[in-house]
């Protein structure tokens, strides 16, 4: 039994959220550092355009409630913190660098879908291939800055 349309809400992107989780591990199975981090990122890109509208549903409006907070977000976090625990960062290091990957994933998505890279004659994926080399440069210099 489900109590009214907030509830079903939350159980869809709970589910959504595992879905994508899903699609992430796979991606990254047998995989380490950069070559990890590249799967997981192409991995959420195709789950977004596989998936365009569950995905749009599920970067919505944030829902206060603490067993959708709580299910939801371990699904998102889980497989980019693993992807991230093996870089030599700190935990706040891996926390800030998921904030920074989180939001350029869906920032690019956003504006992929959008149309906002129609302007120039050049493949949108190799951006993207771009944008995560220099979030791995980042992450390399803040390992750099770990190990001193």
């Amino acid at each position: 039994h489900i109590e009214n349309l907030e509830e079903l809400t939350c159980k869809v992107r709970i589910r959504i959220a595992e879905m994508l989780r899903q699609a992430e591990l796979k991606a990254i199975e047998g995989k380490t550092g950069d070559c990890a981090l590249f799967a997981l990122c192409d991995a959420y890109h195709c789950f977004a355009y596989e998936h365009i509208e569950l995905y749009k549903l599920n970067m919505g409006k944030q829902i206060d409630k603490s067993a959708f907070i709580n299910e939801s977000c371990e699904g998102i976090v889980d497989p980019m913190m693993k992807v991230l625990s093996d870089f030599q960062l700190d935990e706040c290091q891996k926390m800030h660098w998921h904030r920074i990957l989180r939001a350029m994933l869906h920032g690019f998505i956003t504006q992929e879908y959008a149309g906002g890279f129609r302007h120039f004659p050049i493949k949108n994926n190799e951006t993207y291939h771009m944008a995560i080399g220099t979030i791995l440069l980042g992450i390399h210099n803040a390992e750099k800055e770990t190990l001193k």
